[in-house]
């Protein structure tokens, strides 16, 4: 599990950071927001990738992190 998580979240932060990258350079309202919940993401998930177990308001802020990314990213 540690091994697929190590490659898949460099992948994520890669892709998200050229998403954001994109928003910028067009001047998106929504530049923002995505950073702002980029943030987010990180601050809940950072913490957890020294640990081998997280609590459950952990993994909620994770996620709810990860899906405002999501919807900004895929709004359809």
């Amino acid at each position: 599990m540690r091994l697929l998580q190590s490659q898949v979240i460099p992948h994520f932060l890669f892709n998200t950071l050229a998403n954001l990258r994109e928003l910028i350079e067009f001047s998106s309202p929504q530049a923002p927001a995505f950073l702002d919940s980029l943030i987010t993401y990180l601050r809940a998930s950072i913490p957890k990738l020294d640990s081998s177990h997280n609590a459950i308001g952990q993994e909620l802020s994770l996620v709810q992190a990860y899906l405002a990314l999501m919807q900004i990213r895929l709004p359809d």
